[in-house]
């Protein structure tokens, strides 16, 4: 803040009188509202009401400039008089740098309406920094609308002593100087919201007095005049109440009686001085009240009279022993902060916001070999060398509200006995505007504590490469699964950083279909108390499963004993494990293809040579003994050479199409066509075998089902089905097809009243596991069992199904579905 003028304010005329310029008070353009018309129609009224209050007092209309202020106020400021401030900002009389927080309370009371309260500094003669807390209210019109700011200043010095002191001290300072910090607050909005009252009410003149009378009940302060000229002092009931007399009559010689022994002559020669000079006075003194000390306060204002003869003093009187008393446990409490704190054999110290050491026990002054100069002079760079100085840098700017505390080591040379090394706790202090205040530093001497360190730190090495170059994941557990520990390889194995692992519930990890094996791992080590060779799956950072087998067993301490914690080995196995499903499936297939072989060569050997036996008997007969037999016989023998040769096709056919499966030659070339059509071109060739049976294929659908198939598998499974429909119904019975729709699929129903299938038979009918004989037709017709083999899986390649019903004696329903025709898919 720029000074103003040093010259004594009780020197100023201008003190006590109305603010004018040119006969006219100096107001904002702005200000005509109720409230600022009352202070213009009587300027001088608000004056006397402002000077009268003990404490610093502002107005501002709502442009920001002053147009009322008391004389405590312009003392305040360190100006010389009134003039310099009614009429200006306070930017236009002070430095911008110290302005920037008013401003910013200013805006927020005319954009809110409310209180504001904050605290600041002013700077003092010498360039001394004054703290000072403000409270500022709104004036407003009849309509509500802000017309200007009340303000009122008291001193908080002693709340920023205590704001340092409440965070080392005990807990009965810090309530002291909670308790201190609200009373001033209560004061200072007491104070606002009955000056605020006074000056709404000043429309009607006549008031202003019992205004003023509520303003120091507010206050609790005693009112009090006196006349130099008649030597004649009047009090109110409150001055009495705070001297502990019954009002009455009251002179200078009582005030006398009452006051402590020791402040009497002080305060005597104060009063002798009061009439010297105009202007605003204060005295502090102790009087006694029933043999009780109590502190007080007299503040006066010596106004001059308007005929130059001798003027009036007028006053008021506070109670301030409850301030004396704090300020009294302050000190004491500093004191016995400064013992505690000079008795550590800690390193403590701290630096303000510039970083100039501020305070320093006698360890520090100690080991640094500093005296009490130090103190205020010695620069935070001073006590590190460039290089530590750099990384505390680094340090002290890293401290945010919120993590206001780091650590910071640092080495210091002893010469011929080495080094040592000091441990640093710092910590940072924040303003009401989050800026740092200041810092405190505690230091302790670790050498010895490095050395085990260091030690240690030899000793975690070679765990630490253990751990980083195994191909194993190493880690440590608690009884209930919770990862204390684990090694940084998972990070290449699972692509999991090791700390985000570490405090996790290891079940977390594990695929949820293992995750029951993990639960028995607890009881085993307590019941066997021996390692556990476990395997499971988990699922790395990619969303792949990968199998591990882990070796789990109790962790154990240099005494043997148990620590309550488990150390689990992992290893990955998965190409193990991929290795092992591949000798199952091959094992699998190889099985397959033994069943495929044997099936395949019992069909060689006895269903396809069977019908050559058949042909070729007959066939010599007729080339040998042709003569000897008639038209009847050779007939006869011709249909048995063309059935068993028509028997001996259909097996090369299914038998080829089985192959080519089994080959994986044989995919589906799907297409849409009629299956109705289908069925009855398959109808038609097996009339044949039908007719010679005496069996009707009866088929009747007025429908056109278009599916979405192949065709060519879609005819062996129809021709199989419908043939073995006629292999095994007797003479003379019916075979009936069917087509019908259910949902997205055509059904085909191939049912007849045959022999039926026995239920030992049907679990195992469309498989290579039945290796029985093939059930003979009712005219001693052989089968290969290959026939639905085919039929079930063409069926399930075009995206169909196959199942069967069937009672022995009473016949089989087959039924097989195809997909749709979907114009859309």
């Amino acid at each position: 803040m720029a000074p103003g003028s040093k010259n004594d304010i009780k020197n100023n005329k201008d003190i006590g009188q109305p603010i004018e310029d040119d006969d006219n008070p100096v107001v904002s353009d702005k200000g005509n509202t109720v409230a600022i018309s009352a202070i213009k129609s009587s300027d001088a009224n608000i004056q006397k009401l402002l000077e009268s209050f003990p404490v610093p007092v502002f107005i501002k209309d709502i442009d920001l400039k002053f147009i009322y202020c008391n004389s405590r106020y312009v003392q305040l400021l360190n100006l010389g008089s009134l003039s310099g401030v009614i009429g200006k900002t306070l930017a236009e009389i002070t430095s911008e740098e110290l302005t920037e927080k008013h401003g910013k309370a200013d805006l927020e009371v005319l954009e809110t309406g409310l209180l504001v309260s904050y605290e600041a500094g002013f700077i003092q003669d010498g360039d001394k920094l004054r703290i000072a807390g403000i409270t500022k209210a709104p004036l407003n019109d009849e309509h509500g609308r802000p017309t200007g700011i009340l303000g009122v200043v008291s001193e908080v010095s002693q709340s920023n002593a205590l704001q340092i002191q409440k965070e080392l001290i005990s807990g009965q300072i810090n309530q002291a100087s909670n308790e201190r910090i609200a009373s001033l607050e209560k004061r200072n909005k007491q104070l606002l919201d009955q000056i605020v009252g006074n000056l709404r009410d000043q429309v009607d003149a006549t008031r202003v007095e019992n205004r003023y009378e509520i303003a120091l009940v507010a206050l609790k302060a005693g009112v009090w005049d006196w006349n130099p000229e008649t030597n004649k002092l009047n009090w109110n009931e409150r001055c009495f109440e705070i001297a502990g007399m019954e009002p009455g009559d009251i002179t200078l010689k009582h005030l006398y009686s009452i006051i402590h022994p020791s402040d009497r002559e002080r305060v005597k020669i104060m009063w002798s001085r009061i009439t010297t000079n105009f202007g605003w006075f204060d005295l502090e003194f102790r009087i006694l009240v029933n043999d009780r000390t109590r502190w007080v306060r007299k503040s006066g204002y010596y106004l001059k009279s308007e005929e130059d003869e001798p003027g009036q003093v007028s006053g008021v009187v506070v109670d301030i022993t409850g301030e004396k008393e704090f300020q009294e446990k302050l000190l004491e409490s500093r004191s016995l902060f400064q013992t505690v704190v000079d008795d550590q054999t800690e390193l403590i110290c701290r630096f303000n916001a510039r970083k100039i050491l501020s305070f320093c026990n006698k360890a520090f002054q100690k080991f640094f070999n500093l005296t009490e100069e130090a103190i205020g002079v010695s620069d935070l760079k001073s006590f590190f060398d460039p290089r530590d100085y750099i990384r505390l840098r680094r340090a002290l700017k890293s401290l945010v509200e919120g993590k206001s505390v780091a650590g910071f080591n640092q080495k210091y040379s002893t010469g011929e006995k080495g080094f040592l090394r000091v441990q640093w706790t710092l910590r940072a202090f924040f303003d009401k505007e989050s800026e740092i205040s200041g810092y405190q530093f505690v230091g302790r001497d670790i050498s010895e504590i490095e050395l085990h360190r260091e030690a240690l730190r030899r000793s975690e090495e070679m765990f630490r490469l253990i751990a980083e170059n195994s191909n194993d994941i190493i880690s440590i557990h608690s009884m209930d699964g919770f990862v204390e520990y684990v090694s940084p390889s998972i990070l290449g194995i699972l692509g999991y950083q090791p700390q985000n692992v570490t405090g996790t519930d290891v079940a977390d990890l594990i695929y949820f279909e293992d995750k029951p094996v993990m639960k028995q791992i607890g009881k085993q080590l307590n019941r066997y108390n021996k390692p556990i060779l476990i395997s499971f799956r988990i699922e790395d950072t990619n969303g792949n499963l990968i199998w591990f087998e882990s070796m789990i067993q109790p962790q154990y301490d240099s005494k043997g004993l148990a620590t309550g914690r488990i150390i689990a080995v992992t290893r990955n196995i998965h190409k193990r494990k991929l290795v092992e499903a591949q000798q199952k499936k091959i094992e699998t297939e190889l099985k397959e293809a033994n069943l495929t072989k044997d099936k395949f060569f019992s069909i060689i050997a006895h269903d396809l040579r069977s019908p050559f036996t058949s042909i070729l008997g007959f066939s010599r007969l007729l080339n040998d003994e042709y003569d000897d037999f008639d038209d009847k016989e050779r007939k006869l023998m011709v249909q048995q050479i063309l059935t068993s040769t028509e028997s001996t096709y259909q097996l090369l056919d299914n038998l080829l199409a089985w192959g080519k499966s089994q080959m994986g030659n044989s995919s589906p070339s799907p297409e849409d066509f009629y299956i109705e059509s289908l069925i009855r071109e398959t109808i038609i060739q097996a009339n044949a075998q039908a007719v010679s049976k005496q069996i009707e294929l009866s088929f009747e659908s007025n429908n056109s089902t278009m599916v979405f198939a192949d065709i060519n598998m879609c005819r062996v499974v129809l021709r199989n089905l419908i043939s073995n429909a006629i292999k095994y119904s007797y003479p003379g019975s019916l075979v009936e097809i069917q087509v019908g729709v259910r949902d997205d699929f055509a059904e085909i129903e191939v049912k007849d009243s045959g022999v039926g299938i026995k239920s030992d038979i049907l679990k195992t009918l469309f498989s290579l596991g039945n290796k029985g004989v093939s059930t003979k037709g009712t005219a001693n017709e052989r089968g290969t069992g290959l026939g639905l083999i085919l039929v079930k899986e063409y069926a399930e390649r075009n995206g169909g199904a196959i199942s069967v019903e069937s009672k022995p004696g009473e016949g089989s329903r087959f039924l097989f579905t195809l997909p749709l025709f979907n114009p859309k898919s």
